[in-house]
């Protein structure tokens, strides 16, 4: 298991830098519920709240935006937390624990596959988060942000480009990868959950 393999002894900032993401349109989802709710989020409030720096971000559902995009992010901005946000068939907010250096065999929304076989040449297999997403998840349920919005665990998060994006960050430090279902909450209601995640994983970097 691999935690963090290019950060080890990382020295926290104050204000915290804390990048979220949110994926755009694929297939048949001209409208990604992932983007919709980070896009809602109150950038000003939650700074103020929790006296951090937010930056917000939609990617494109393709791996070479992710390849090139993502690790332009870390280096131009440094977080100290990335939040990942992505749709999947879920009644929750899917907290992700893993993600893997190879198998992705399915086609982006421009039909195309990755450049290599792994994300990293010669990386990690799986690296594990270092959040405790167990607590998180416990401390979510515990007072949830809103009236039926709930959190759980995962540990596949499917070999696609959620799973892609995420591997990219945890090299790189702290991230955390959250689905959301793609209709069963609404905008605001992703805005709240995604909210209270962050201001819970600030608790544990």
């Amino acid at each position: 298991m691999c935690l963090y393999p290019l950060l080890f002894g990382r020295k926290f900032r104050e204000p915290k830098r804390v990048l979220i993401t949110g994926f755009g349109p694929y297939q048949h989802v001209p409208h990604n519920r992932s983007w919709e709710g980070v896009s809602s989020m109150d950038k000003n409030y939650i700074e103020t709240k929790n006296q951090i720096i937010l930056l917000k971000e939609e990617i494109a559902v393709r791996y070479l935006d992710v390849d090139l995009v993502v690790p332009a992010l870390w280096r131009g901005f440094l977080p100290d937390l990335t939040i990942h946000v992505g749709v999947a068939d879920t009644k929750t907010f899917r907290l992700e624990t893993n993600a893997r250096n190879t198998g992705y065999y399915i086609p982006d929304i421009e039909a195309k596959m990755p450049r290599s076989k792994e994300i990293v040449p010669g990386g990690c297999a799986k690296i594990t988060t270092t959040l405790d997403v167990e607590l998180i998840c416990e401390e979510f349920n515990r007072k949830p942000p809103g009236p039926g919005l709930k959190a759980s665990v995962s540990h596949d998060a499917e070999s696609y480009l959620c799973e892609y994006i995420y591997y990219t960050s945890l090299c790189r430090g702290p991230a955390l990868f959250v689905h959301v279902p793609p209709e069963m909450y609404s905008r605001d209601e992703v805005a709240q959950g995604i909210q209270r995640i962050l201001e819970l994983c600030l608790k544990h970097i």
